[in-house]
């Protein structure tokens, strides 16, 4: 799919890159969306929801000529909402799955035909599913919070990664803490992020031929490994106006 995209590239006159026009109708489509919220209590509310994916294609074709058809899919998501401390604290929880389906593949029949957009069928599917925490506003007078935790993990139709670049863990966690009495003129706070490892691969042409079509292609991957950033800061409220702080990351 990757080389079919630059296959439609060429260059022009001062390394400008043209690209082939196509022009395509897709045909009317409904996408059903809905949704439930149910309150469980004054402090906690649960909610589900469901929508359709459409997502027309416009270029590839099948064997016989005609267009591969649009690639389709669902979106379930369930969670619960809650608010504590007259709605000064907020937190939520959420679990989602995504499915689409009829994604291009080659046709294995027709292994080598990467020509003006044949040959495919559709039998590729895409999954990602996860959960998303969040927990945010003030857990006491002068106590300020900032948290939320994402788990995602997502495999294309061949079982590897859809999204490389998106990592499978992420952690932020915020906090700042106005000390109480005679140290009143102090702020203490920090922040954390942390992710899971990460990274991209994809193909690039590097040689051009004199008509435009690439010569040479090669493919190329980076990964970026696990990493957390913590800042510490320390504040001092000199006057009315004026504060001093001291920031280490």
């Amino acid at each position: 799919r990757d080389f079919e995209a630059f296959h439609a590239l060429g260059r022009g006159p001062d390394d400008v890159v043209l690209g082939t026009v196509y022009q395509s109708r897709s045909p009317t489509a409904t996408n059903p969306y809905a949704g439930v919220i149910y309150a469980l209590s004054p402090r906690y509310s649960a909610y589900l929801s469901y929508a359709d994916i459409h997502e027309p294609n416009f270029r590839l074709r099948r064997r016989n000529g005609a267009p591969l058809g649009s690639m389709n899919g669902v979106v379930i998501e369930l969670g619960m909402k809650s608010e504590w401390r007259d709605g000064q604290l907020n937190g939520a929880a959420a679990v989602y799955r995504i499915r689409q389906t009829g994604l291009p593949d080659l046709d294995p029949l027709e292994p080598e035909s990467l020509v003006d957009g044949c040959c495919y069928v559709r039998s590729g599917t895409n999954r990602s599913e996860g959960i998303d925490l969040d927990l945010n506003g003030s857990l006491a007078p002068g106590w300020l919070i900032g948290a939320g935790y994402t788990l995602n993990v997502n495999h294309d139709n061949d079982g590897l990664p859809l999204s490389y670049q998106t990592p499978r863990h992420l952690l932020k966690l915020w906090t700042s803490w106005s000390l109480p009495g005679r140290f009143s003129r102090f702020t203490l706070g920090g922040s954390l992020q942390a992710q899971s490892r990460n990274g991209r691969s994809g193909i690039l042409c590097g040689v051009f031929q004199a008509d435009g079509l690439c010569n040479v292609v090669s493919l190329f991957e980076v990964e970026q490994g696990s990493f957390a950033t913590l800042d510490l800061r320390a504040e001092y409220q000199l006057s009315q106006n004026w504060r001093a702080a001291l920031t280490v990351e």
